[in-house]
C-alpha cells in the first residue's frame, strides 16, 4: 500500500493491519450506501448480505491487533479532522483488541477473556455485559476472578485493558470447554455503545489467523461443531 492509496482517515504511523481495517470500514460504507440505492431499484439481496460481512471482517481485524501497550487509561488516537472530532464529542466510541483466552491449565478451571476497549470518544461509557453462545453466563470479575464487578469504566479519549491482573471476563456455566486453537464469538456489551461481537481466540494474541476468523463466522451465535476446530 502506498502512500498515494492511504485510506480516508489515514495517519502517519499507522501499521498494515490499522490501514487494511480503515479499507474495511470505508468498503462497508460504500457497500451500504450501493445497498440502499438498489433497495430503491428492487436490487437489494446480494449487497444486503455483503455488508454486514465486511463489517464482521473489520472487527475480525480489530480482534487480531496487537496487545495494546502502557496503563489500562491510555490515551487513544484522536479523531482525524475537526468534523469528527465535533461529531465524537458528544457520543462514546468504542473499539475492541486483543481479545483472547488463555486456555485452562486443567478440566474444571476457570476460564478468563481478556482484551483492550479503547473510546475515542468525548463521552465515558461502561462495559456492562457480555455474552456467547460458549457458556450459560458471563460475568464482570475483579482480579485473580475474585469478587463481581458491576461495570468498567471506558473513560472518554482513552482505553481499559481487561487482564489476568485486573478486571477480567470469566465464563460460567459452560456448554464446552474452551480449548487452544478454538475462536470464541463473544458479544461484549455497553451501556450507550450497545453490543459489539467479537472472536477471542484461545491462546496467544495474534496467533488467530483468517481462515479461523471465517471459520467462526459461520457459526454465529452457535458454537461449532468439533470437526471444523483445529
Amino acid at each position: 500500500m502506498t502512500e498515494q492509496h492511504l485510506p480516508e482517515g489515514a495517519e502517519p504511523g499507522m501499521d498494515a493491519e490499522e490501514l487494511e481495517l480503515l479499507e474495511l470500514e470505508a468498503e462497508a460504507r460504500r457497500l451500504e450506501a450501493r445497498a440502499a440505492a438498489r433497495r430503491r431499484l428492487g436490487r437489494r439481496r446480494a449487497l444486503l448480505w455483503q455488508a454486514p460481512v465486511l463489517a464482521l471482517a473489520a472487527i475480525a481485524l480489530l480482534v487480531w491487533g496487537r496487545t495494546t501497550s502502557g496503563p489500562d487509561t491510555a490515551s487513544a488516537a484522536p479523531p482525524e479532522t475537526a468534523a469528527q472530532a465535533a461529531a465524537y464529542a458528544h457520543k462514546a466510541e468504542i473499539s475492541l483488541s486483543s481479545v483472547h483466552i488463555d486456555p485452562p491449565a486443567k478440566p474444571g478451571d476457570p476460564v478468563y477473556v481478556y482484551l483492550t476497549v479503547r473510546n475515542i470518544g468525548g463521552v465515558a461509557d461502561k462495559l456492562v455485559n457480555a455474552t456467547t453462545p460458549w457458556a450459560g453466563s458471563v460475568d464482570l470479575v475483579g482480579p485473580g476472578g475474585k469478587g463481581g464487578v458491576p461495570w468498567i469504566v471506558v473513560p472518554a479519549h482513552g482505553s481499559v485493558t481487561l487482564r489476568a491482573d485486573g478486571d477480567a471476563l470469566a465464563l460460567r456455566s459452560l456448554k464446552r470447554e474452551p480449548k487452544r486453537g478454538d475462536t470464541v464469538q463473544i458479544g461484549i456489551s455497553f451501556a450507550l455503545s450497545g453490543t459489539v461481537q467479537c472472536f477471542a481466540y484461545v491462546g496467544p494474541v495474534g496467533a488467530m489467523t483468517p481462515q479461523d476468523v471465517m471459520e467462526a463466522m459461520k457459526y454465529m451465535d452457535r458454537i461449532p461443531p468439533t470437526s471444523v476446530m483445529p
